[in-house]
């Protein structure tokens, strides 16, 4: 700190945006949570330093999770975080800035015990709201599903459903693209590579694997199949429970940019691209749908094989969009 001369404190995501001007004016872009505070406390001199402090005991008096990745330590200096001295100071990249967040408040709420936890990859959000850590909070309820290894690849692991190989992947971000990916079962992944080969094979622990030396350090992981080829869990979707015949539905490499208006977002269980079909078919404004990781979001603009897509390291690639005829 002492090598950012005066601007050490100058951390742009603190208390001291929420003023502006000499007298402790609130700023006009802080919403009305903080300003209920303005209308007690009025706007006297004092407003500042008695807002901040009053804006730190409710804070103790809530019931706040914070999770970080385990793996979230690439640098600032190279990452999309804010890499200016007063950032720095706060520390080198996301997982230390958070932990040390975690001892600060320690420090500054007599008697507050910061609630936070860790999940098994980086700076990923769909491996956050996955995790079982935070299925454990918002539902009581683990929501990752854990795969098994297999001794090696297996001899044969079926057909290619998707590969991910444009950046390194957790394994634990492998587990969460397969149960949201139609059709995957199972998958092969080296640590080193960090890219997840989705595959449509049921593997059982007797499956045959190939030779040390044809694995390439390889290993499949896959999920409990039923007798008749259907993940274990998974639900069942018969024709007959639809509404209506659904129409056959074609989708994007990735999603859409332009997805128009939100009508109605699946994401209490994991759905089927089949059971999203029919529920955008039951819609009658309903002429397009996002799916990914078993969730589906209806959407009221038509799409076409020409719509542009969003960029495969855009946060929302893991989804495409499935769509009718307009």
């Amino acid at each position: 700190a002492s090598t950012c001369g005066k601007t050490w404190n100058d951390y742009q995501y603190g208390t001291k945006k929420v003023f502006s001007g000499k007298r402790g004016k609130i700023n006009g872009a802080v919403g009305k949570y903080v300003r209920e505070e303005e209308e007690i406390h009025g706007h006297d001199v004092n407003t500042g330093a008695e807002l901040s402090m009053e804006l730190r005991h409710r804070l103790a008096t809530k019931d706040v999770r914070f999770l970080f990745g385990k793996f979230d330590y690439l640098s600032c200096k190279r990452g999309s975080c804010s890499a200016d001295c007063g950032a720095n100071a706060q520390g080198r990249n996301r997982l230390q800035r958070g932990l040390n967040y975690m001892g600060h408040l320690k420090r500054v709420l007599p008697n507050y015990e910061p609630r936070y936890g860790l999940y098994e990859a980086g700076h990923y959000h769909f491996a956050a709201y996955s995790s079982s850590q935070f299925g454990e909070w918002v539902w009581n309820l683990p929501v990752h599903e854990e795969f098994t290894r297999l001794r090696g690849v297996a001899n044969d692991e079926g057909q290619g459903v998707e590969d991910r190989k444009d950046r390194l992947y957790s394994l634990h971000e492998c587990e969460v693209i397969c149960v949201g990916t139609e059709g995957c079962k199972s998958f092969a992944y080296n640590a080193n590579a960090g890219s997840c080969h989705l595959k449509d094979m049921c593997i059982t622990p007797e499956t045959p694997v190939k030779s040390s030396g044809d694995d390439d350090g390889y290993f499949t992981f896959y999920r409990p199949c039923t007798a008749t080829g259907q993940v274990e869990g998974e639900p069942v979707v018969s024709q007959d429970s639809w509404s209506k015949e659904s129409v056959s539905y074609q989708f994007t490499t990735r999603v859409v940019k332009e997805e128009g208006n939100p009508l109605k977002g699946y994401q209490d269980r994991k759905r089927s691209v089949g059971e999203c079909e029919a529920l955008c078919d039951d819609d009658p404004k309903c002429k397009s749908f996002a799916f990914g990781y078993g969730q589906c979001f209806m959407k009221d603009t038509c799409v076409t094989e020409y719509s542009e897509v969003v960029s495969e390291h855009a946060d929302v690639a893991g989804f495409k969009t499935y769509y009718k005829p307009c």
